[in-house]
Parts: C-alpha cells; structure tokens; sequence
C-alpha cells in the first residue's frame, strides 16, 4: 500500500492550523507561577471537542509544531495589551509574565490589513517592536519572558553579551553588550555612541578600554558595525621614532614640518591634516617626492594628520606624533632625503701629527675671522694706488662659508666646522704647517760633592792553654781584639756573612777540657776584617726640558726659603706695655 509522504502530512496539518491564533481557556495544571500583581499568560490548547472530531482520523500537532508550519496575518488595531500578548503566546509557545501596571492598547497594522501572513519569528519580532514603540520591554525571566518598562529594563537580568562573537538576538529585545576598545579614546567614541543609543538606552564608560552598552538588539548591531570602523589604528594618533642616520635630524623635522603646513590643506581643515589621497603641494621646479598608494592598503588608510615632530639632537633622531597614515608618508620622506653625502658632512676631525692642536686653531681661526655669514658684494672702486684694509679681501676670498676650528688637547686633533670645499682648502694649510720641527733636549745634573771617607781594619784572635795547678790543669783563654766596635769575633764564624767588607777567619778544635763543661770554645781562632766608606756625591735634581727649534726655553731649579720681611713696632710696644 503507498503512503503519502511526510512532508505532504505537515503540508496538511498547516493547512488545519487558523490564520490567527485564537484565545482559548488555559488547561489545568499549566499556569506559571507569578508574584502579587502580576498576571501569567500561556499558550492555549486545542479547541474543545477538537480531539473528538479529528479522533480517529489524525493527531492534533503540538504547539511547537503549529509554530514552525503556522502563518499569521498580522492586523491588530487599539488592541489590549493583554489580548495582544494572549495571542503572541498562542503562536510562539512562550509564557508571559505581565505587570498589573502594564495596561494600554497596542496597534499593529499589517500590509493589506493583515491579508498578508507571516512566520512566528516575524510575528514575534513585530510583537517586540511594538513593546518599543510604547516604553515597553520584553527579557528572560528563567523559563518565562517578563514584560517591564524599558526604562527599567536595564536593571532586570536581561541577555548580557560579554565576548566577541557571541551571538545575540538583532530585533528590539533590550541587551547589554559589552565592547572592549583596542585604539582609540574611551570617552571621546562614547560620546559618539551616546547619540546614537535610542531614547531609554544608554552607555557606561569603564576606562580603560571598555564601554558597556544597554539598548535593543537591533540598535547594538548598528552600534557595533559603527564601533569597528571607528575603532581602528587609522583614526588614532601613534607616537613612533625614525633614526636619522646621515643627515641632520633638526633639517629633516624642519622639511616635514613645511610639508604639512596648512598650505598643503583643503579650507575648512585644521594644519598639518591632510585629506588620503591628496598629496602636499610641492614647491615649483622642486623634485616631487612619491606617496604611497591610497587603494588596497590598510595600512594607508584614514586621515593623514601630523601632530607633532621633535628632533632629538644628541640621539639624531625624529619624534613623531601621527596617524598612521601620515607616519607612512613621513618615513618614505625621510628615506629619500637621509642618504649619505657625496661630499660628506660639514663636522670634520683632523688628527695633527706634529704641530700643537691649540696653536694651530689660534693660527687657522684668525684666517677665517670675518667670513661667518658675511655676503659676497663686490669691492666698491677705489682710486689707484689706494690702500686697501689689510686681511679684509684675503680672508673674503679664502673661503666662502662660516668657518669654526675648536683644538682637542687630549688627542692633538682640530674639529672643524665647514662646508667640503672650505674643509679642503683648510686641510692643505694644515699640511704645510704640520710638519716635523727640529728639537733640543737638554738634561742637566745637580750634586752635592763630599771628600769625607771612611776606612776600617782590624784583626781578633784567640788561643787557649792549660795551666798546671796543684788541683791538676786548669783551661785558659787568651785572645786579641785591633778593629774597634763592629769587628767579628774569633770565637765563632757563624756569623761572618751578616758583616760587610773583607773577612777571613780561621778557627781550631775545640779545647777538650771545656767541652766537659758544655762550652765549645776552639782551641784558638782569627779574623781579618777590612772595609772602606764613601760618601762624596749626593745627587740633588736632574732637570732636562725639551724645545722645538726657533723656540725660546728655560729651566728653573730652586727651592723656597721663606724669611721674615719686616716688623711692626707697634705690637713690639704692646709687648713692652703688657710687661711693665
């Protein structure tokens, strides 16, 4: 047997649905709870007596299936708010909670009064719109929608859209979204979405970089697509450095700056703001410097504006205040105009090998005195034969630019300041005067002369014996001493290389009877000693000094001998006066 198809089934259930939903008494058992003063409407059931008719032949479809195959035709004129919210619940399934103080009437006028029909989603969204017209706010209140004031609504838990890319519902269902703010100002982009949030929404500012939004789902869609293009790097001064690596960073700020001068901008536009795609104007017969390209470019685009440029001196680099835009053409400048000198720069060093570093500066500045900034005008006529001011043409002609020559002591060198071809023509009097001089040196020795001299000699000797007494033999000692104090004794030798001069000595076996006695005293002994001292010269000082040829030099040796120059007598008459 063949069955019909199930699409062709729900084709048929849609056809059996009404055109407009129709109020029905609830069935028991399905009320919402609701707080005092606060009325639940929920979607009605079938018709009674439906289930018997249609028992037998097929099933009553559910309220979520009437929902997604039912069409309505939408005309409703000074309606009550309540039956209005009846039949929204009937066709979209949901359970309103409605406020005792929400009351009016509502007036919904579709095209063709209501003979054209559409879907529950459009019938909700009108629903809400309509909410909106008359102050009025629909949020989720757990399974149940809540309808309050909208000027309230802000405060009820409704949907709250805290991530990037989080969906959210585009019709007039209040939302709060926040949006977190990656280049631009806080407050000056809030001040700009405050104007444009409908007549109960508004905007809450949470510095630094985050604003939070409470409006209808359709009004933060357009608030968004609004913040993504006026969030961006483009609408945002940057502050970035360029190194200028050859030339002078003061004369490329000063360049750029005349660049954007208000010259270059349309009427109406503040100086150094430039319209994308409308170029400086350039100086006649100057070389025109290339843009980059104004389509296809992020990077480029947006306002070109030049707040601010500072040269650093010390580090030769550029501070610059721009949009990015603008630091993209300031960069392509700089490139082109910082390029290394075929003549090289105006500092210049120049290591002496020779000559003084001072006293050639102090030669080589009295030249160039008179030509700082002095203009070229021809001498006016003067009568033959006159004379004409020493130093004033020669140094005119000698060079042709300011000149400055500073002497570095420490590494003999010249530091010069002036233009290639006043720095060559410097260089090759530096030449001629820096050349090897002839030199002196002279060292002279000062002594002090005695003929004082000191001689020594003398001679210790020793013997022993044994004396022969009626006890037995007794040892004795006899010995000699002819140098004076300091002379080595004969006893020992031990200590013969602790004295200075010429020493011999000569020592015998110790005498057997004193060893007996713990003493070790040899038999006999001598020692020649012999030594001479002179102190005749005593060096005092030994000056020498060094002087080039054609060079006056002296050499002072002396000593300061302070002595008494005079008395007062009136503090000899204060002495007399105080002992009387």
């Amino acid at each position: 047997m063949k069955t019909l198809p199930s699409w062709m089934l729900c084709l048929c259930l849609a056809l059996a649905v009404p055109a407009q939903a129709q109020r029905r008494p609830p069935p028991p058992g399905t009320s919402a709870p609701s707080a005092p003063g606060e009325r639940t409407i929920t979607p009605q059931s079938s018709p009674p007596g439906a289930d018997e008719s249609n028992q037998g032949s097929r099933r009553t479809p559910t309220c979520e299936e009437a929902r997604r195959n039912a069409r309505y035709g939408i005309y409703f004129d000074k309606v009550e708010i309540e039956k209005l919210v009846q039949t929204v619940a009937d066709a979209t399934c949901r359970t309103f909670i409605l406020p005792e103080n929400v009351r009016g009437k509502i007036s919904i006028i579709g095209p063709e009064n209501g003979r054209v029909e559409v879907d529950a989603d459009a019938f909700y969204s009108a629903f809400l719109a309509s909410l909106d017209a008359n102050g009025l706010a629909a949020y989720q209140y757990g399974r149940f929608m809540k309808i309050v004031d909208k000027r309230s609504a802000k405060q009820n838990p409704i949907p709250t859209i805290v991530e990037d890319g989080q969906p959210y519902t585009t019709n007039e269902q209040m939302i709060t979204k926040l949006f977190r703010i990656r280049n631009v100002e806080v407050e000056p982009l809030r001040g700009v979405l405050q104007q444009l949030v409908s007549k109960d929404g508004d905007t809450i500012p949470y510095p630094p970089d985050t604003i939070i939004v409470n409006d209808v789902g359709s009004n933060i869609h357009r608030l968004e697509r609004l913040i993504d293009q006026l969030d961006t790097r483009a609408a945002s001064d940057e502050l970035r450095v360029i190194q200028v690596q050859y030339a002078s960073a003061q004369d490329v700020a000063t360049t750029v700056q005349r660049l954007f001068e208000a010259k270059g901008a349309r009427p109406g536009q503040r100086p150094g703001t430039f319209t994308q795609g409308v170029p400086p104007a350039g100086q006649p017969g100057g070389e025109v410097i290339a843009q980059p390209a104004s389509g296809g470019q992020e990077a480029s685009a947006g306002p070109v504006t030049l707040s601010q440029i500072i040269p650093d001196e010390r580090t030769n680099k550029l501070i610059i205040v721009a949009s990015p835009a603008a630091f993209e053409r300031i960069q392509d400048i700089v490139t082109q105009i910082d390029i290394p000198s075929g003549t090289g720069g105006r500092i210049n060093v120049y290591y002496l090998e020779n000559a003084n570093a001072e006293e050639l500066a102090s030669t080589l500045q009295s030249l160039a005195q008179g030509t700082a900034n002095r203009p070229r005008s021809p001498m006016p006529n003067m009568p033959q034969g006159a004379p004409r001011p020493a130093g004033t043409t020669q140094a005119a002609e000698l060079f042709s630019g300011e000149v400055k020559i500073s002497a570095d002591k420490g590494t003999n060198s010249l530091v010069i300041v002036a233009s290639q071809t006043d720095y060559k023509n410097i260089v090759q009097v530096i030449q001629q005067l820096d050349t090897p001089r002839r030199q002196v040196f002279v060292e002279a020795v000062i002594m002090e002369v005695n003929l004082d001299r000191n001689a020594e000699f003398g001679v210790n000797l020793h013997s022993g014996f044994a004396l022969q007494t009626d006890r037995g033999a007794a040892p004795g000692l006899i010995g000699t001493n002819n140098g004076g104090q300091g002379l080595p004794p004969s006893l020992s030798l031990a200590n013969l290389a602790s004295f200075g001069g010429f020493l011999a000595g000569l020592q015998g076996p110790v005498i057997p009877a004193l060893e007996k006695l713990g003493l070790d005293i040899p038999a006999f002994g001598v020692v020649l000693h012999a030594m001479q001292q002179s102190s005749d010269v005593n060096v005092l000082s030994t000056p020498h000094i060094l002087t080039s040829d054609n060079e006056e030099a002296e050499i002072t040796v002396g000593q300061n001998v302070p002595f008494q120059s005079g008395f007062s007598p009136s503090s000899l008459g204060s002495q007399v006066g105080g002992a009387g």
